[in-house]
């Protein structure tokens, strides 16, 4: 199994700033979300959301054959 990248920049950026907020939400703000499952699936959330910014790899999209990266020509 090969882990190509398939997550181009803008999907990256905006993952990057959906993570932090999700994480912020949870973490740091958490009078906004009252039940605890519901804080703990978007803390889960926010952190693949992180993760799949950082290494520009989404497991979801291999398995829907999708890119979001940009082809460079050579």
């Amino acid at each position: 199994m090969s882990f190509r990248c398939n997550v181009g920049y803008l999907d990256r950026g905006v993952r990057l700033i959906i993570g932090c907020a999700l994480l912020y939400i949870t973490l740091v703000n958490t009078g906004l979300v009252a039940n605890q499952v519901i804080r703990y699936v978007l803390l889960a959330l926010g952190c693949v959301n992180i993760v799949t910014a950082f290494v520009a790899y989404c497991p979801l999209y291999t398995l829907a054959n999708i890119s979001t990266k940009g082809q460079r020509s050579t």
